[in-house]
């Protein structure tokens, strides 16, 4: 159960983070659609994107393709979060979200890829990732 903690933890932090921004920003984060409700959109907006950005390391591995240090792993993370975001953002019907601009994106990656660094450590020096 302890190796599933870090995946639920990104996916309820993603989930809030970008709902949260919707409440600041609705015109420019929308969440919901005529199937999905906008916090139902949030979670499963989060979900996706978790579920993806946790794909990339076993694919990255089976590449041979090693990210060392903070600062790539960070970088990597930040544009995946970025690329996902638009994705997510251009397939309303599926998601319930969608955002005004690329620079949305860019922004929302940022703050999302700061979140979760920042929770990565708290949970490697609390033993568990």
């Amino acid at each position: 159960m302890k190796k599933y903690i870090p995946f639920f933890t990104f996916w309820i932090l993603n989930s809030l983070i970008l709902f949260i921004l919707s409440v600041i920003f609705p015109n420019n984060i929308v969440f919901g659609n005529d199937v999905l409700s906008g916090v139902f959109a949030a979670f499963w907006t989060g979900f996706i994107l978790t579920f993806l950005s946790w794909l990339a390391k076993p694919i990255l591995a089976k590449f041979n393709f090693k990210l060392s240090g903070v600062r790539n792993r960070m970088l990597f993370y930040f544009a995946l979060n970025v690329i996902l975001i638009w994705i997510l953002a251009r397939i309303p019907n599926f998601t319930g979200f969608g955002i005004t601009r690329f620079t949305w994106a860019i922004i929302l990656g940022l703050i999302l890829e700061l979140v979760e660094a920042g929770s990565w450590e708290i949970m490697k020096k609390n033993n568990l990732n």
